[in-house]
């Protein structure tokens, strides 16, 4: 059986991000959306890993517009989190999750 879990938050400021996700291996699923809406978000999300429970994060990847992808995660025990860095938020609500 396959358990559904989603990690999902409205962000309008920098320096916050979703509560952290264990894919437990497999494809993660990522939502990013705010730039298109009206008034638009203005600003930069980020992807970041981590290898050791949460104290050091490396960003992944970055998105600059609405975006529905999806990365591999190839073993458990790595953790994966979206937000705004500090100094990357202009203006507007990003809408950003992880699914799995």
């Amino acid at each position: 059986m396959t358990v559904f879990r989603a990690n999902t938050k409205s962000i309008a400021s920098d320096n916050t991000f979703t509560d952290a996700i264990d894919p437990l291996s497999g494809f993660l699923a990522i939502s990013v959306s705010g730039f298109s809406d009206s008034p638009a978000f203005s600003g930069t999300i980020t992807l970041q890993r981590s290898f050791d429970d949460g104290l050091t994060w490396k960003d992944i990847e970055n998105y600059t517009a609405d975006e529905e992808t999806m990365i591999d995660a190839p073993v458990a025990g790595i953790f994966y989190r979206l937000g705004i860095k500090t100094g990357n938020y202009t203006s507007g609500t990003a809408n950003v999750g992880l699914y799995k």
